[in-house]
């Protein structure tokens, strides 16, 4: 993503409903999303991403530090709906922008982007969620 911007902020967003023209997705039942970013360029400067549901509520921006190669990271999803009324299971947008500088013109890649799934129980776990309902 190349950006020049006087103006606190240039981002974009990653749409998954056509704009409104299909179903949002239920992310509700994953525990992350992560992301591989390499930059941004601009010295002081930080990645944020946060998610957007289909009644437009946004989650806060959670902040990305900046690295100077690929560097995959892991944003919890609590920590993206923050103290909000976002609804995971109706996500429209991931949004991306690049903050904490007012003016800047540089680039930023982000790359391999996905939701984490727990993971699976075991076996143990499992017959201890079926028959009394927890895992411990």
């Amino acid at each position: 993503f190349s950006y020049s911007f006087s103006s606190w902020w240039a981002g974009f967003g990653l749409n998954f409903d056509s704009w409104g023209g299909a179903a949002p997705q239920d992310v509700s039942r994953y525990v992350s999303l992560a992301v591989s970013c390499n930059g941004p360029t601009t010295a002081n400067s930080t990645i944020g991403v946060r998610l957007v549901d289909k009644n437009a509520v946004n989650g806060p921006f959670v902040t990305i530090p900046r690295s100077t190669s690929y560097t995959a990271r892991q944003v919890p999803l609590a920590t993206l709906k923050g103290n909000t009324a976002l609804d995971l299971t109706r996500i429209t947008t991931i949004d991306v922008c690049i903050q904490g500088v007012q003016t800047a013109t540089g680039s930023f890649s982000v790359d391999d982007i996905y939701f984490t799934a727990p993971p699976p129980l075991s076996p143990l776990a499992a017959w201890r969620q079926t028959y009394f309902g927890t895992t411990s």
